[in-house]
């Protein structure tokens, strides 16, 4: 019949690494326990991998494992990243009593540097460093090296193998062989958050009576495009509304100082051309006989039309010249 194990209780003065230079445990979850531990835990039937729980008076707690048991003489040895958690300071006693955690399965962590998940593979670098800490705790700040730098994980949560929110894991079974461990990261604390999004506007659906299914008028109204042709008369003044475009009406144009301007419509008579010219010699015509040569003109214009040579002959006349010989 398997005996049952025992549990087993001691008060300890806690001390940190780096006070009794012991830096090489502060990259991992074991402390070192005196000798006197280890005659009396030989006395009794305990669970391995060896685990403790360590309590503060402030009633904190932290998991550990055991490295070696070779402290001084009443005092336990913290790796300062678990000395910091407890809160402790100086030489404070605390409770070390033994436990028993389940395997974990599935543990988040937070990086506070986001160098540390920017190199080509963060996950099998945990995998690493991760066997230097057979127990973990949730809400602790471990610390892990590599290539010289130390970088801090906050260990946010913590779910076993069933499936369950735990305080503490174990990294390592029984014969010491690893757990299979999956591995979740938060953004690190140093990486400046996304900026919010923003949902896509939309577009304002115009509305209206062109709108198919619009109720009322209001909105984007259509208008149609209204042209009127130009006119020559002024009965584009009488239609109603007014016209989109609009002419200027047609000027007549004479040789006087001052032109007479009208309409085309207007002007029912047809005026001579009145000027000075030359003859067919070369000569220049006086304005008085260009103007009584015009008269003449005018008034010789028969109802009927005049054959050619009479308007040749009349032509002559009105110039006052002759024929050639």
């Amino acid at each position: 019949m398997a005996t049952l194990p025992q549990s087993y209780e001691t008060r300890l003065v806690a001390v940190a690494a780096t006070s009794v230079h012991q830096q090489r445990i502060n990259y991992g979850s074991r402390v070192l326990l005196p000798s006197s531990v280890l005659d009396d835990l030989c006395r009794i039937t305990m669970v391995y991998p060896l685990q403790f729980e360590i309590i503060t008076p402030s009633q904190k707690r932290v998991y550990a494992a055991v490295l070696e048991f070779n402290a001084q003489a009443g005092s336990v040895v913290l790796p300062d990243w678990m000395f910091q958690h407890l809160g402790l300071s100086g030489t404070m006693v605390v409770k070390v009593q033994s436990c028993s955690l389940p395997p974990g399965f599935l543990v988040k962590l937070r990086p506070h540097q986001k160098a540390l998940v920017m190199f080509e593979n963060p996950r099998h670098l945990l995998e690493l460093r991760l066997a230097q800490y057979p127990v973990l705790t949730k809400g602790t700040t471990i610390v892990i090296s590599y290539v010289d730098r130390e970088f801090q994980l906050d260990l946010v949560e913590i779910i076993d193998m069933k499936q369950e929110f735990v305080n503490g894991i174990l990294t390592v079974r029984a014969d010491g062989a690893p757990v299979e461990l999956k591995v979740d990261f938060e953004r690190p604390l140093d990486m400046p958050p996304s900026p919010p999004e923003t949902p896509a506007c939309k577009a304002a659906s115009p509305t209206g009576a062109n709108v198919i299914g619009a109720s009322s008028p209001t909105g984007v109204q259509f208008q149609p495009f209204n042209f009127r042709p130009p006119s020559l008369t002024d009965d584009s003044k009488e239609a109603a509304g007014a016209p989109l475009l609009q002419h200027e009406p047609a000027q007549s144009f004479s040789s006087s100082s001052a032109p007479e301007r009208g309409n085309f419509a207007s002007e029912s008579e047809h005026r001579a051309f009145t000027g000075t010219g030359r003859t067919l010699r070369g000569d220049l015509l006086s304005e008085s006989q260009s103007n009584e040569a015009s008269a003449n003109a005018a008034a010789a214009v028969p109802a009927a039309r005049p054959s050619p040579e009479e308007l040749r002959a009349m032509r002559l006349k009105a110039l006052g010249g002759r024929g050639r010989t």
